[in-house]
C-alpha cells in the first residue's frame, strides 16, 4: 500500500507576515511545498492531502494543488477553530488553531493508509521521503503500534533572526525516541546554543536530534488523537493559547506504552522560513539548488588511467578467456541504426542472431537486436519463441533534440510495435548549460512511459567529455529511473572508451553502496574487435564484480564485432 503525504498548510504564519505556503520562493515560482511533492511522488507515495484554512481554498486549489493534479491524487481538508468533539466550543477570545495534532485529526476521514506529516513551509530534502517511505511500506507489522520520525540535528536547523520552537529528542540503543522535549525558545547566545524559555535556559552542543515535525504514522493514530483531544480541551477550556501539538502525544503515547517511535537518520538538509528575513536566504538555497542532488567525480584523470591499466592487467578475475568470448557474445545488442535499413535488413539481422546460438558447443544467441521504431514489429515476428529482446532506439535519437511530447510518441508508438526495451538518448545541450532538472524530468516522463520495458539511458559521451559531466550524467539517469546507463549513440566520432566506461561503473558502484540497488551497464560505438571487449569486461568485473557477469546487467552495443567474438570462441 502506498503512503499518503498529509501537508499542514493552515498556519497563519504570524511570525513571518504573510501567507508563507503560498510564497514562490523556487528559481522557477517553486513554493517549499512543491519541492516535497516531487520528492513525495519518487519516493512512492500515492496521494497528498493539504490541510489549510477553508479562506485559503480558491487560490490554494488555483495556485498550488493545481500544480499537481496531474501527477498525483490530490485533496483539501480544513482545519477550523469550530472543528471540536460533540459538547465543546470555541472560546470566545481564542484566535489560532490548536495546534499541529488537530490539524491531523481532522484529516481522519480522508487519510486510510499509513501516511506522513510535514509543514507546508519546511524544506526537508529528498533523502527524507525515501527513509521515510521505505519505513511505511516495509514496516513488519508488531502489536505494539510504531510510529516513526526523521531527526535533524539540532544546528542545522537555527535561524539566525531569532528563537524558535524545537522537539528534543534523545533514542535508545536501538534507536527508539525515548523522549521528546519542545523547547520554545532555542537560538544562538553568547553562551552557544540556548534555550531562553522563563527560567529553564539549558544549553545544547548542537547534535542532538531534533524533530522537525517529519512524523510517520498509521491510521489507528487518529483514534489515540481522538480522546486526546478530548482530555486537551477538558484540562484547557480557559486556557486560549494552549496548543495540542504532536511531539506531546507521542510523549503520552510512549510513556504509558502504548506505542513507540523509530528515530529514522537522514543526512538530508533542511532548511524553512520562521521569519521574513530567512526568506532571501532560503531563496539563495534553492537557486543553488539541484534538485537533484549531484556529486563531483572523486577521481583524477590520472589516476582513471592507473585504474584502468591495473584493472587490464588483472584480467578478468571470474572467467577464462573462453568463458568471457561466450559471455560477450550473449550480451551483444546486435544493432542496425541506418537511413538505409529496410525489410530485409531488419529480417537478416535477426536470423543472425538466432544463428549464434549453439547448444552442443555451449554458444548462446546475443541478448537483443536493436532497431529504429518501425522494424520494431518485424524484429519482434522474426524472433517469436527465442530469449532475444527487441531494442528500439527511441525519443529522438541520436540528437535528442525534439519536444518531450515528440519524445513519448515515439517512446510509446515503439513499444506498441513490440519493443522490449528502449534506449534513448539524453538532452546534451540541456545537461551542458547546467539545465539537470529539465534532463531529469524528461528521463522520468519516459520512464514512466515505460512501465514494463526497460529503459537504457545513453549519455553520448563524447559530447559529454569530462569525467565530471560523465559522472553527473550518470547519477542524474540513474536518480531518474535508468535501467541501464550507456555510453554512446555509435553516431559521433568518439563514442564507448574505457575512461568514460570506468566513471559509469563508479556512478553505479556508488549507487549500489548507497541503495542496495543493482543498475546496468552497456558500452556501444567503437567496440569493433575481441581483445577490445576483453578489456571492456576486465574493467566491469573489477569494479562491479560478478553479480554484474550476466546479460541482464551487461550489454555491449555493436554490428561488426559479434562475428568477429564468434570466430574466436573455441
Amino acid at each position: 500500500m502506498k503512503p499518503t503525504l498529509l501537508i499542514l498548510a493552515a498556519g497563519m504564519g504570524s511570525r513571518y507576515g504573510g501567507l508563507k505556503q503560498l510564497d514562490q520562493m523556487g528559481p522557477n515560482g517553486e513554493t517549499i511545498m512543491d519541492y516535497s511533492v516531487k520528492y513525495a511522488l519518487e519516493s512512492g507515495y500515492g496521494k497528498v492531502v493539504f490541510v489549510i484554512r477553508r479562506s485559503m481554498e480558491a487560490d490554494f486549489k488555483k495556485y498550488v494543488m493545481s500544480r499537481y493534479e496531474d501527477k498525483i491524487p490530490v485533496q483539501c481538508v480544513f482545519q477550523e477553530l469550530d472543528m471540536l468533539p460533540e459538547g465543546f466550543s470555541v472560546h470566545p477570545e481564542r484566535k489560532k488553531p490548536y495546534g499541529t495534532a488537530h490539524a491531523i485529526l481532522v484529516a481522519k476521514e480522508a487519510v486510510k493508509e499509513p501516511f506522513t506529516v510535514i509543514n507546508a513551509d519546511d524544506f526537508y530534502g529528498r533523502e527524507a521521503f525515501e527513509v521515510m517511505a521505505d519505513f511505511l511500506k516495509n514496516a513488519p507489522a508488531t502489536e505494539l503500534p510504531t510510529y516513526s520520525m526523521v531527526g535533524y540535528r539540532l544546528d542545522k536547523t537555527l535561524s539566525e533572526h531569532g528563537t524558535v520552537s524545537r522537539g528534543v529528542c534523545s533514542t535508545d540503543e536501538q534507536g527508539f525516541l525515548k523522549t521528546i522535549v519542545e523547547n520554545r525558545k532555542i537560538g544562538y547566545t553568547d553562551k552557544g546554543i540556548e534555550n531562553n524559555e522563563e527560567n529553564l535556559h539549558n544549553l545544547f552542543k548542537g547534535d542532538e536530534p531534533v524533530s522537525m515535525n517529519f512524523w510517520g504514522f498509521t491510521p489507528d493514530f487518529f483514534d489515540c488523537l481522538n480522546g486526546l483531544f478530548v482530555e486537551f480541551l477538558n484540562e484547557n477550556q480557559d486556557n486560549i493559547t494552549a496548543e495540542f501539538p504532536i511531539p506531546n502525544v507521542v510523549s503520552y503515547l510512549m510513556n504509558n506504552g502504548k506505542a513507540r517511535v523509530k528515530v529514522l537518520h537522514s543526512n538530508a538538509e533542511w532548511f524553512g522560513v520562521t521569519y521574513q528575513e530567512d526568506r532571501p536566504a532560503v531563496v539563495a538555497k534553492l537557486a543553488q539548488l539541484n534538485m537533484i542532488p549531484l556529486e563531483n567525480y572523486p577521481y583524477s584523470d590520472a589516476q582513471i588511467q592507473e585504474r584502468i591499466a591495473e584493472y587490464t592487467r588483472k584480467g578478468n578475475p571470474y572467467m577464462d578467456e573462453q568463458q568471457a568470448y561466450r559471455f560477450i557474445l550473449n550480451c551483444i545488442d546486435l544493432t542496425t541504426l541506418e537511413g538505409s535499413d529496410n525489410r530485409a535488413v531488419v529480417e537478416v539481422l535477426c536470423q543472425r542472431a538466432i544463428d549464434f546460438r549453439d547448444d552442443a558447443r555451449n554458444i548462446k544467441s546475443t541478448a537483443a537486436v536493436c532497431v529504429y521504431p518501425p522494424f520494431a514489429s518485424i524484429a519482434k515476428e522474426k524472433l517469436k519463441g527465442t530469449d532475444i529482446h527487441v531494442a528500439c532506439v527511441a525519443g529522438a535519437f541520436p540528437a535528442g533534440q525534439s519536444p518531450i511530447e515528440v519524445k513519448l510518441a515515439e517512446v510509446r508508438y515503439a513499444l506498441e510495435q513490440g519493443a522490449d526495451e528502449i534506449d534513448m538518448v539524453i538532452s546534451r545541450g540541456k545537461f551542458l548549460e547546467g539545465n539537470y532538472q529539465e534532463v531529469y524530468d524528461e528521463i522520468k516522463a519516459i520512464r514512466e512511459v515505460c512501465s514494463g520495458a526497460r529503459l537504457k539511458v545513453i549519455l553520448e559521451t563524447g559530447e559529454l567529455k569530462t569525467a565530471d559531466n560523465i559522472y553527473k550524467a550518470s547519477q542524474l539517469a540513474i536518480a531518474a529511473g535508468a535501467d541501464f546507463i550507456k555510453t554512446s549513440t555509435g553516431k559521433i566520432a568518439v563514442n564507448a572508451t574505457p575512461e568514460s566506461f570506468l566513471v559509469m561503473l563508479d556512478a553505479i558502484q556508488s549507487h549500489y553502496e548507497k541503495t542496495g540497488k543493482m543498475v546496468s551497464m552497456k558500452p556501444a560505438g567503437g567496440i569493433s574487435d575481441p581483445e577490445t571487449a576483453l578489456k571492456f569486461v576486465s574493467v566491469l568485473a573489477n569494479v562491479l564484480g560478478e553479480k554484474w557477469l550476466d546479460n541482464r546487467h551487461f550489454r555491449i552495443g555493436a554490428s561488426r564485432l559479434a562475428n568477429k567474438v564468434f570466430d574466436k570462441i573455441q
